[in-house]
């Protein structure tokens, strides 16, 4: 969409109208074909098609069903309820022996209606690439207008925003762990989760993203209600106050730790020692604080003692960069301390995504990252074209694969989240890249 766009030389925002839908393939092979008319070639088929068109909004490209509907009334001479008979049937699968008929019959009317033959015939091919991918007009302007304020939010707002985008999960392509690696590349600042700043949504501070409470898994509304609740009447000091004063169950204590909401109040490690023993003592305790349960509150207070005198390494009380990814993955499934192909050795002739932006189209390069999504939109050939949108944390690409490589690494293409794939570099303008794969294979741990 972004290369047709930047070909075009769209100069309204009408322009950009005809380009906007909740779907990225953008009637496919049509606006090609219309960006060549928009600059004068196939003159005697663009005006006969303009004289149906509204000659200033699409320069006589039909992308719309109400211009469907035009140009049958216009060239063919049918009446608008006809048209619209022949616009529905056209939206429809056909056979082939089906569609014949329908071009024999509009081409013998708009032949009557003195249109010469070969005319009818190319606005007849329109119509046919219209009616694999066509919309109402006011479908294709309400989402150029969402499309223009979002773009505009981005741009201005661009905490805000993706703290939004995160907070109304799930959403679109893409999961939380891309949108926060977007978020950083735009120079935004993304905070793990506290129990003394976290609400349950995405909020902004200072112009930094705070990860939202209900982003941590197994945690239930009424844990986040009863933290927020208990935290409005003062910040939690300690574990042992924020045990005592939450009704969270061990797991969600746990979990809170582990991806580093308590890292203010202590060791990660030490707190959870402590949690079984904080927890036994708020059931057993209940509104008698005596002698009774001195030996349990001796027990957690020496906890971190006891850890401390073990002969270890004086590094190990704190959670590795590995460990603290392997958390953060699998309890909020987002990547803050790292990322995972930090720990291959992508020295050997990989480049990163980032990295492909100067590069020049026809270079063969090499690229590793997980898979966010597999599209496969039917060809006109009827060969299947598979499209991949790869991230590796420092950038999204586009990857195009032909049935050739496909038949050669079928069995590696859907089978595996992590891939590698060497291809050559396409560019459609000065900005927008693509790869197109010669060989395709899963991610080697040892790459």
């Amino acid at each position: 969409m972004i290369a047709l766009v930047r070909g075009g030389g769209d100069s309204c925002f009408g322009g950009a109208v005809p380009l906007q839908d909740d779907d990225t393939q953008v009637l496919p092979g049509l606006l090609v074909r219309g960006r060549e008319e928009r600059r004068g070639r196939n003159d005697e088929i663009q005006r006969a098609a303009e004289l149906a068109v509204n000659r200033g909004e699409t320069l006589g490209v039909i992308l719309y069903q109400e211009q469907v509907l035009r140009v049958a009334h216009d060239l063919a001479g049918m009446s608008y309820a006809e048209a619209d008979g022949f616009r529905r049937a056209m939206t429809h699968d056909r056979t082939d022996e089906e569609m014949g008929k329908m071009r024999l019959s509009f081409i013998n009317s708009a032949m009557k209606n003195s249109v010469k033959r070969s005319v009818a015939e190319e606005v007849f091919e329109h119509l046919s690439a219209f009616a694999a991918y066509g919309f109402c007009k006011a479908h294709a302007a309400a989402y150029a207008v969402l499309s223009y304020q979002t773009l505009w939010l981005k741009c201005h707002y661009p905490a805000e925003f993706m703290a939004a985008i995160l907070s109304n999960q799930p959403m679109g392509y893409y999961p939380p762990r891309v949108l926060v690696a977007e978020a950083r590349r735009s120079g935004v600042t993304v905070l793990p989760p506290d129990i003394n700043a976290s609400l349950d949504h995405y909020t902004v501070e200072n112009g930094a993203i705070r990860v939202s409470l209900s982003q941590v898994k197994g945690i239930s509304g009424e844990a986040i209600a009863s933290i927020i609740h208990e935290r409005s009447k003062g910040n939690f000091t300690s574990l042992r106050d924020f045990v005592l004063r939450v009704e969270a169950s061990q797991p969600i204590l746990e979990n809170l730790v582990k991806v580093g909401a308590l890292d203010a109040l202590g060791n990660r490690r030490e707190m959870l020692a402590k949690i079984p023993l904080l927890l036994q003592f708020k059931r057993n305790n209940g509104e008698d604080r005596g002698e009774l349960f001195g030996d349990i509150l001796h027990d957690i207070n020496n906890v971190g003692t006891h850890l401390q005198e073990r002969p270890q390494p004086s590094n190990t009380l704190l959670p590795d960069k590995k460990e603290r990814l392997l958390n953060e993955r699998e309890l909020f499934s987002l990547d803050l301390s790292a990322h995972p192909l930090d720990f291959c050795n992508l020295e050997n002739g990989f480049t990163r995504i980032k990295d492909l932006t100067p590069l020049p189209a026809g270079k063969t390069v090499k690229i590793a990252g997980s898979v966010i999504r597999y599209q496969t939109p039917p060809t006109r050939t009827g060969k299947r074209v598979v499209y991949i949108i790869m991230e590796d944390g420092t950038g999204v690409a586009d990857v195009t694969v032909f049935n050739d490589v496909q038949e050669r690494c079928g069995k590696y293409l859907f089978r595996s989240g992590w891939l590698e794939v060497q291809g050559k570099i396409q560019r459609r303008g000065p900005k927008s890249l693509s790869l197109i794969a010669d060989e395709v294979r899963p991610l080697r741990k040892n790459t």
